[in-house]
């Protein structure tokens, strides 16, 4: 549109003054005739004068004058009005487009453009200029243009497909906006382009095969959207191309071979896609290939030899993939590298030494893979390294000294490998050291004081090796520490007193050692420590009363298992952050200060095995947030206090073995989350409160065994229905049981013992009372026996045959095993007990219905005869069962399949009665093979190590496959089957539980076979999967001597472990004669001896000493694997 130029003018000439009105200056003047008409009809207007010729001519002048004026102030050229239109879509901060002015003549001043000398548009360039709203297909009206840069801002909406119609550019770039939907299929008509970013927006679709057939293009920039397909085949095509990335995307297939034609290729980032297939072989034809970064897709396969040749690479990504084999040693070829990434593969073998000649390297990170051998001493020859991570493989050997010549070193990270012998103090010439992690290897030795002159040493992480000796007296002193933990060693002497000289000291954990002498005051004094933890050792003397007074950040706090004497000092109170206290298993006495009480944030309280004394503080009622409170085994008197009733997330309950008295308070009905109440082993008296029965969420156990309780058993007890553990033994109960109580079918453990009570045992009880009958015992007027005629008359359910039994043809044999079913609770956990199988013949009265399946297993045993018994347990009578074709495809109860465990076919639950139908094993069990069976079988090396890996095959599944982990907890020959091919199988997962991997679960109750045992169990509530480790080792043992886990030929007292153990004639002597008479040849002895390491592994008595099972897998293979190789 033309600009009008509309003014009023006067104009004098001598005395005349002629008004010149609205005359109109058209910005072109195409005809002065027009203006000479305006001028006329003006002055011939009525009502203006007259004027003479001299003064219109003067006029008429003028206006000329004026018109040229007009003609000079051209309006905006045409890319400027193009540019303007944009603004139409374009919203932006005032002073972005302040500059963009209609007056000019053209735009080449406005903010963001550069201009040709023609005045025509050459750049855009809006990057971060906080531009939203939408791109204008306008934008290729400008027929010069060549660069448009519209990065880092908000724009949204699609890509305009015409865009390809600007045919000069040459630069685009859209980066780093909202732009969703697809990259146009047009944009290949781009044929001058050679950059194309479009980095971190919302695109999806596929990569258009057009883009990757612009023959100019030199950088693409795809990564961060949400692109989908693959990567174009033509991809070679980009002859030019020096970077391409298309990282973090959702890219499938392969990466095309045709890759290795683009020549000038230096960067290629593929990161964070779904690519599968093995990297090309023509990766190593980009000779200029500089930066490689592939990691977190789905390759697989070996890493390509020829990628020795790019020489100029610096930086080489591959983690996180499936990569498997070796690592390339042409890999030290490339001189250039200074990056070399290929953690959390599959990586096999040992690590080339020849990694040792990259003299550039600063970063090397091969964690999380199966590499193993030795490390090589080559790699101190890379006197650049400044961050090196080999942790979580299965390297062996010593730490080569030479590391200590890496005087840039910062980072070393070992941990989670077989490393031994000690550490070199060589390594401690790495002045630059910030972070030395070695843990969980089986390290040996003492800890070098030259580790005390590490001034930048922040975090220093050891634990769970075998060191020994004292710590060094001056650590902390010069070091720059923030975390120490040299946890589960065999550390001796005293607490260094200068660990927190750095006011930064978070993280103290010193636990499981052999440490003495008393808590340095200085540790008490540090205000930076969030978590310290010196829990089983032998510390002696009192707490500094001023212990912790001005730490407002600790949050962690265990001293439990040491010999601390004295007041718990009453400064703990001040500490506000304070959620988890334990000073269990000490000898602190005196009385418990209230100030403990304004812990607000604290959630676990244990002061158990202690000899404190006092009441109860009733100020404990404000710490609002407890859910865990343990006083077990002290002295505390008086009765339970009221405000202990405010504690309304209270979970676990634990006052046993103290002298409290008084009745049990009604109040305890309100703690509504309770889990588990203890208050055995008191001088509480009175009845026991029928509120009790609301406590609806107790499942671990209810004991108020051991008291002065009287009175009748509430029937309010009955609606305990997710208790496991009931204990009222040892009071002065009287009356029958209550009928109520009939429903508790979670139980697995009752005890009333020693009481007055009369009657008749719940039916669902007797199970319990035919394993346990002394739990029952001094009750003299209590009945538990079947007798017609009295009023415990206890008679079967099972139905008589409804019908003639038929023959079944056989097709397939499995087992019934009577005595499991599986009962879900609040905790998780998996229950299962004993059904009292019938000794008398079957109730004339069926249930109203039985699943068919279970009748057909009923008749097939003619309701359980006792000539289809194979076997009894511990929690049940085993049957075999043949059933006719067909009768087995039913789903597999629950999601626990693995080769290496019992298939679960059925379960089932009628009353108080369980039924589970596993497959059937034809060997019987691990246990009859090698002690019941008569005669003996012959069992050679390669049966009974198929069985040792298998059994720690189905132990891993259970263990981390499972979600969330299964602790079996019964880990015994009994329960190892064997099929026809001597394949073993786990089973009877009857007190197996679930166990969440972040926490072991409590239990309070004891469960598991003596001499399987781990020594731990005994004074401890937590399960964890290391126990079932323990009970591997020992099944591992007993595989290998042919000896029971409490042989009669050990000496009293003594169990298997013990008995290798101390045997001085070797790990050969306890071999099994059978297999010694077969003529062990040497390699097959060391694979013997190296299994019998394995086991004695597993049953340290340090439970953080025990391999996991997936370790113990891992070590199993290796064994075997070298014997093969050689």
């Amino acid at each position: 549109m033309r600009k009008t130029l509309r003014s009023r003018y006067k104009i004098y000439l001598g005395k005349d003054e002629v008004l010149l009105e609205e005359v109109q200056l058209p910005d072109r003047i195409e005809s002065l005739n027009r203006f000479y008409l305006q001028l006329n009809c003006s002055h011939k207007r009525p009502g203006v004068s007259e004027m003479s010729s001299l003064t219109f001519a003067a006029i008429q002048f003028a206006v000329i004058l004026l018109a040229l004026e007009a003609h000079c102030t051209e309006a905006l050229n045409n890319d400027g009005t193009i540019l303007l239109s944009l603004l139409k879509n374009f919203n932006a901060p005032p002073q972005t487009f302040s500059s963009w002015n209609s007056s000019n003549k053209h735009p080449c001043n406005w903010k963001g453009v550069t201009c040709y000398p023609d005045n025509t548009v050459r750049t855009l360039d809006l990057t971060q200029s906080q531009v939203s709203g939408t791109l204008s297909s306008a934008i290729c009206e400008l027929p010069n243009l060549k660069e448009l840069y519209l990065g880092s801002n908000n724009i949204s909406g699609t890509i305009p497909p015409e865009l390809g119609n600007c045919t000069e550019l040459e630069s685009l770039d859209l980066s780093n906006n909202n732009l969703l939907g697809q990259i146009p299929f047009e944009l290949g008509s781009l044929i001058k382009l050679n950059y194309l970013s479009i980095y971190y927006n919302l695109l999806s679709g596929s990569i258009p095969l057009s883009i990757f057939g612009l023959p100019l293009l030199e950088a693409i920039y795809l990564n961060d959207n949400n692109l989908s397909g693959e990567i174009p085949s033509n991809v070679g095509n980009l002859t030019q191309l020096a970077k391409l990335w298309l990282g973090e995307n959702s890219l499938v297939r392969e990466i095309p071979s045709s890759i290795g034609n683009c020549g000038h290729l230096i960067e290629l980032y593929l990161y964070n896609n779904q690519l599968v297939g093995e990297l090309p072989e023509s990766l190593g034809r980009l000779s200029k290939l500089q930066i490689l970064h592939i990691t977190s897709n789905k390759l697989n396969g070996q890493i390509p030899k020829s990628l020795g040749i790019c020489t100029n690479l610096i930086l080489l990504e591959l983690s996180n993939n499936s990569f498997s084999g070796g690592i390339p040693r042409e890999l030290g070829n490339c001189s250039s590298l200074t990056s070399l990434s290929i953690t959390q593969n599959q990586l096999t073998g040992s690590i080339p030494s020849s990694l040792g000649s990259l003299q550039n390297l600063s970063k090397l990170y091969l964690n999380q893979n199966l590499l193993s051998g030795n490390i090589p001493v080559e790699l101190g020859n890379c006197s650049l390294m400044e961050d090196l991570r080999l942790h979580m493989n299965k390297l062996e050997g010593s730490i080569p000294p030479e590391l200590g010549r890496l005087r840039r070193l910062q980072i070393l990270l070992l941990f989670e490998n077989s490393l031994y012998g000690p550490i070199p103090p060589q390594l401690f010439e790495a002045k630059n050291l910030q972070n030395l992690s070695l843990y969980n290897n089986s390290l040996t030795g003492s800890i070098s004081p030259k580790i005390c002159n590490l001034t930048r040493l922040q975090e220093l992480f050891l634990h769970y090796n075998k060191l020994s000796g004292p710590i060094p007296a001056q650590l902390g002193a010069k070091n720059n520490l923030t975390a120490i933990d040299l946890t589960g060693n065999r550390l001796t002497g005293t607490i260094p007193p200068a660990l927190c000289s750095s006011g930064q000291l978070d993280i103290l954990v010193m636990g499981y050692n052999q440490l003495e002498g008393s808590v340095p005051p200085d540790i008490g004094k540090c205000r930076s420590l969030t978590r310290l933890i010196l829990s089983h050792n032998h510390l002696t003397g009192v707490i500094p009363s001023d212990f912790l007074a001005s730490n407002s950040v600790i949050s962690y706090l265990d001293m439990s298992g040491n010999k601390l004497q004295g007041r718990i000092p009453s400064s703990l109170g001040r500490c506000e952050n304070l959620s988890h206290m334990d000073l269990s298993m000490n000898e602190l006495n005196y009385t418990l200060s209230p100030e403990l009480g304004q812990l607000s944030k604290l959630q676990r309280l244990n002061l158990s095995s202690n000899r404190l004394i006092g009441p109860i503080p009733q100020e404990l009622g404000n710490s609002s947030l407890l859910y865990s409170l343990d006083f077990s085994f002290n002295s505390f008197k008086g009765s339970l206090p009221n405000q202990l009733a405010r504690l309304e997330k209270l979970q676990h309950l634990v006052l046993q073995g103290n002298y409290l008295s008084g009745s049990i308070p009604d109040w305890l009905s309100n703690l509504t989350q309770l889990r588990e109440l203890n208050l055995g082993y008191n001088q509480f008296q009175g009845e026991i409160p029928a509120s009790l029965g609301e406590l609806q969420e107790l499942n671990t156990c209810l004991n108020l065994g051991n008291n002065r309780l009287s009175g009748a058993i509430p029937a309010a007890l009955g609606n305990l229905n997710k208790l496991a553990n009931l204990d009222l033994s040892s009071n002065n109960l009287s009356g029958s049981i209550p009928s109520a109580l009939d429903s508790l079918l979670s139980l697995v453990a009752v005890n009333i013992s020693n009481n007055q009570l009369t009657g008749c045992i719940p039916k669902s009880w007797l199970k319990l009372w035919n394993s346990s009958s002394s739990s029952f015992t001094g009750n003299p007027e209590l009945c538990a026996i079947q007798n017609q005629g009295t009023s415990c008359n206890c008679r079967g359910f099972f139905p008589v045959p409804l019908k003639e039994s038929k023959h079944l043809s056989i097709v397939h044999i499995v087992l019934i095993i009577i005595g499991s079913v599986v009962f879900s609770c609040f905790l998780v956990a998996l229950i299962l007990w004993r059904c009292l199988y019938p000794k008398t013949r079957f109730s004339s009265k069926a249930p109203a219905k039985l699943p068919l399946k279970l009748y057909q297993c009923l008749e097939a045993t003619e309701y359980l005869s006792e000539k289809y018994i194979i076997g009894k347990g511990g929690r049940g009578v085993v049957y075999r069962v043949e059933l006719p074709s067909g009768e087995l495809e039913v789903q597999t109860a629950g999601r626990i399949r693995h080769r290496n465990l019992v298939k679960l076919l059925e379960f089932w639950q009628v009353q108080d009665c369980g039924y589970i139908l596993y497959e059937f094993m034809s060997n019987g069990s691990l246990n009859d093979a090698l002690h019941e069976m008569n005669p003996l079988p012959v069992l050679g090396w390669d049966i009974r190590y198929k069985i040792a890996i298998g059994i720690a095959h189905g132990l891993s599944y259970l263990h981390y496959n499972c979600d969330p982990g299964i602790i079996h907890r019964d880990i015994k020959p009994s329960n190892i089957l064997l099929d026809s091919d001597m394949e073993p199988h786990i089973s009877d997962f009857g007190i197996a539980q679930l166990m969440d991997r972040s926490c072991a679960v409590d239990s309070s109750f004891v469960l598991g076979t003596v001499g399987y045992i781990a020594p731990e169990r005994g004074h401890t509530t937590r399960m964890t999967e290391k126990m079932d480790v323990y009970s591997y080792g020992v099944v591992l043992l007993e595989l290998i001597t042919r000896k029971e886990a409490l042989d009669s030929s050990f000496a009293e007292g003594m169990d298997i472990v013990s008995w290798v153990k101390s045997c001085n004639e070797g790990e050969y002597a306890v071999i099994d004669e059978g297999l010694r008479n077969e003529g062990i040849e040497s390699d097959i002895e060391e694979e013997i001896v190296g299994t019998i390491r394995v086991a004695l592994k597993c049953t340290e008595s340090n439970p953080n000493d025990r391999p996991s099972m997936k370790q113990v897998v891992d070590k199993l293979r290796d064994i075997r694997r070298i014997n093969l190789q050689m």
